[in-house]
């Protein structure tokens, strides 16, 4: 049987970790001025800022999936308090925290949420800090399966194959970001720090995606006349948006 000091001591093990089991709740206005602007609009931390825009006015613009958003924002305080910390263990206990609350925002958000870019290389950057690079990689790679011409994802992870020494690789997504973006001239000075000059058009990969899309459907060998067509039939282009190119690691880009 365990002693009572034993059950002591476990009990106060238990409960520092619960401590760092999820990120931190927005405790005042400092706080929040350190996160993204949209976050005084989320729940709960609503409370605290006492933001008067209504949050129907926030989903409107940014979906469903801001109701959850809280969660994504308590991960970012979290970050901000690691980052203040000398410990290393501590600084590591909260950035689990806050991975913690990461995973709830990405397990909870819908696939076509327009921040997920912004938060799959928000959870990349906090991998990266605890060394767990191989996992950071895959949550770059998302950031850009989502948006190819992510500027800040598109950086970090061509710095990230500088430093292993794969240079080819990160030529390769520089140039990639390149084709995805109008907004190129961070990542094609990247890419002259590593000795190449960009020779296409920024943005080309999207232009094409647009022709594509915007092009009309081929007509059915059965089709009896054009006129059979219904409206809609034709795809319908996409507005291709863009990121400032200054900032690269921004960590609330849009």
């Amino acid at each position: 049987m365990l002693r009572s000091s034993t059950i002591w001591k476990v009990a106060v093990l238990v409960l520092i970790g619960c401590s760092y089991a999820r990120a931190d709740m927005i405790a005042n206005e400092s706080e929040i001025a350190l996160l993204p602007p949209y976050c005084k609009g989320t729940q709960q931390i609503r409370e605290v800022s006492h933001d008067p825009v209504p949050i129907s006015q926030y989903v409107d613009v940014y979906g469903e999936s801001f109701m959850h958003l809280h969660h994504y924002c308590w991960a970012l305080n979290s970050e901000n308090k690691a980052n203040a910390m000398f410990n290393k263990r501590d600084h590591d206990a909260k950035l689990n925290g806050a991975l913690g609350d990461m995973k709830y925002i990405l397990t909870n958000a819908s696939p076509d949420f327009i921040l997920l870019p912004d938060i799959y290389n928000s959870q990349a950057r906090m991998l990266f800090e605890l060394r767990r690079d191989s996992e950071a990689v895959l949550s770059l790679e998302k950031a850009i399966e989502l948006k190819p011409g992510y500027v800040p994802a598109v950086a970090r992870l061509s710095d990230y194959f500088v430093s292993i020494g794969d240079k080819e690789k990160a030529i390769q997504t520089l140039k990639n970001g390149i084709d995805n973006t109008e907004n190129a001239n961070f990542l094609i000075s990247k890419l002259a720090k590593l000795g190449v000059t960009y020779q296409g058009t920024p943005g080309s990969a999207i232009k094409k995606e647009e022709q594509v899309k915007a092009a009309p459907p081929a007509a059915s060998p059965d089709a009896a006349s054009p006129s059979s067509a219904t409206p809609g039939d034709a795809a319908q282009p996409v507005q291709a948006t863009s990121h400032p190119a200054n900032n690269p690691y921004c960590r609330f880009c849009p």
